[in-house]
Formats: structure tokens, sequence, C-alpha cells
């Protein structure tokens, strides 16, 4: 039997033909790394030279460089980390794949650490997302506050008078720190993905979705409604059928099954309506002047946020192997979410002091 020595351990000729066979499957599944013989030789020795008994994990532990302690990298994840690194330049240098041919490990890319952070560019872009939230939604309050008379501006009136100048401003508020909290779970999960960061960044980000479909029912409707009506009684009635059916969600995936089609499936739905409510709304604006002033009017940065997230959302769907093993689908997709933030609540200003406006004339 011809074997030939890959480093520390064996591969053998019939082990090839399995690996060339998976790689025939790679454009249609790619997820096969962890399955290849390659890959499980490597994880299988170096966790019995290093993790198979605790003299070895001490003194693995104590070799370990401070800033993996720090994020919790196990033995059997650096293992694991190690591993994929050794299969991918065996793939790349021996088989001959493409770097568009590179499989995923347990359904996801191996990219490079930055001291210890696993998913260095999607982490700094969720903290840029973050920090753009923040800036530009109190960038809209300090908007808000200016257009309350003086008169209006104690502090025991300060929430009532700015739900006057703009009726969604506690909507928009909680929408904001929604997403405030979805950009600090995404960093934190794709600085280091656990069991809890990676359920915290799922529940976080389905949270702003779901939410920003009601924000813009309550919307749709509250425009139409008399304005003698109890709008805050409408704004909780329409609000439990979303809360029920988000506790459904998280019920599901945590006690039920923790399907990510599933997840992704509800995510496209709401988003999907949201836009479409979105879009109807901004239309009821701007057939009420004539074409050639759409381009002035703030409903076009509701659409242009609108679309610019959706041709955006084509990233997050067509997933490609990372470029420069840094920047892949996922982190591009977060990379584009920071200047829609900003036009966001950019339009959400401009509908203020629209809104305003019309206070004042009636």
């Amino acid at each position: 039997m011809i074997t030939i020595k890959l480093g520390q351990f064996s591969i053998t000729k019939w082990s090839i033909k399995i690996i060339i066979l998976f790689l025939t499957f790679i454009r249609v599944q790619a997820s096969f790394g962890d399955n290849l013989a390659h890959f499980q030789g490597c994880l299988g020795l170096c966790m019995k030279q290093n993790c198979s008994s605790a003299v070895k994990l001490n003194e693995f532990y104590e070799q370990q460089p401070i800033y993996l302690k720090m994020f919790l990298w196990t033995c059997e994840e650096e293992c694991k980390y190690m591993c994929q690194w050794d299969t991918i330049l065996f793939l790349l240098d021996e088989i001959g794949i493409e770097l568009n041919q590179i499989p995923q490990f347990y359904g996801k890319w191996t990219f490079y650490r930055i001291l210890g952070i696993q998913e260095p560019a999607s982490a700094f872009f969720s903290l840029c997302n973050l920090i753009t939230t923040y800036v530009a939604w109190t960038h809209y309050c300090r908007s808000v506050i200016k257009l309350i008379p003086e008169e209006e501006a104690s502090i025991s009136k300060w929430t009532q008078s700015a739900h006057t100048i703009d009726p969604h401003f506690t909507v928009i508020s909680i929408n904001a720190i929604l997403a405030m909290n979805a950009w600090i779970w995404s960093t934190v999960f794709h600085i280091r993905e656990t069991y809890l960061t990676e359920k915290m960044d799922y529940f976080s980000a389905f949270s702003v979705v779901l939410f920003s479909f009601y924000s813009i029912v309550v919307r749709s409707i509250d425009d139409k409604l008399d304005k003698s009506m109890d709008k805050l009684k409408l704004k909780v009635i329409l609000f439990m059928p979303f809360l029920s059916y988000y506790l459904y969600h998280i019920h599901y995936l945590l006690f039920i099954s923790f399907d990510y089609s599933f997840n992704m499936k509800a995510n496209l739905v709401a988003g999907f309506s949201t836009m479409c409510l979105w879009l109807f709304w901004a239309y009821e604006r701007l057939r009420l002047i004539p074409l050639d002033q759409w381009k002035n009017h703030h409903a076009m940065l509701c659409v242009l946020s609108v679309v610019l997230v959706k041709i955006l959302l084509l990233f997050e769907l067509n997933d490609f192997a990372p470029l420069f093993f840094i920047f892949d689908a996922h982190s591009i997709w977060h990379w584009g979410t920071i200047g829609v933030t900003y036009l966001w609540f950019r339009f959400f200003e401009r509908e203020a002091i629209v809104q305003n406006k019309r206070l004042k004339m009636d």
C-alpha cells in the first residue's frame, strides 16, 4: 500500500481518493471539511498529543498566549483551528484546488484569527454598526429636542413633548436600542463563537427584524387613524401578537430544534414584509408630488435605505469563500449596513421636521 507522509501522521492513496470525491461536492454543499480524512487524522493526533491527559492539558494551557486564554479557547478548539489550516494548505498545495473551492469546517469558513478574534472583519464591522447606530440615533433625538418649544422643554414633559413632535419617537428609540443590543451581541459572537454568543446573536437579530416589521405596521395604521383615538392602546394591542410570535420563535429554536433554515425563513418573511410596507408608505407620499420633485423628497431616503438593505442581503444569501481568509459575504453585509444606518436615521429626522411643520400649520 502506498503511503504519503504528511507531517506527523500519514494518509493512504485511498484517503486521497476520498478527499477528491468530497471536493466534487464542495460547490453543492461546502461543509465537508471536518469529514476529510486529512483533517480527522490531524485532529486525532493533535488531541492525543495535547489534550488527552491532565498533564498534557496543563502544559498546553501554560504555553497558550494570554489573548487566547482571555477568549477561552480550549485545547480541542485550538486543535480544530490548527488542523483546519493544515487541511487547507494540504488541499491547496498537494491536491491543487482553487481558493474558491476551499471547504467549510463544521459549517463555517476558516478565518485568520487576530489576537484570538475568530472573525475579525465581521467583529469590526459589527462594532462600527453599533457606534453608527448610537451616533445616528442620538443625533435624531437631539434634532427632535430642538423642535420642542422652550416652555415645554422641562424634564417632566420632555418625553411627551418629543412624542408630540414625532408620534413615533418612542417606537424609533426602542428599535434603536434593540439594534444596538443586536450589534453588541453580533460583535461578541464574531469575536468568539460559543453556545451562548451564538444564541444571543440570532435572538437579538430577530428581535430587530420583527420589531422593525411591527414599527411600520404601527406607522401605517397610525397615519390613517383619527387624532382623537387612543393610539397608545392600539400600539400595545398590535404589539402583543408580535411579542407572542417572538417568544414562540425563541422557544422553538431552544427547545424543539435550532433550525438555521427555519430562522432564516422567519427573518426573510418579516424583512420582506417590512420592505414592502415601507415602499408602499413612501409611495403614498411621493405620489402626491410631481415626479421631477421626488429626488428632493425625504421619502426617497426611506426608499434608498430599504433598497440598499435588500441589495446587501444578496451577500448574506449568496455565500462565498472568504477573500484573503478575512472578508466573507457576511462581513461585507455588515460593512454595507454601516452607511445605511446613517441614511435611515437621517430619514427619521427629516420626517420629524416635516411632521412638526404640519402641526404648526394645523
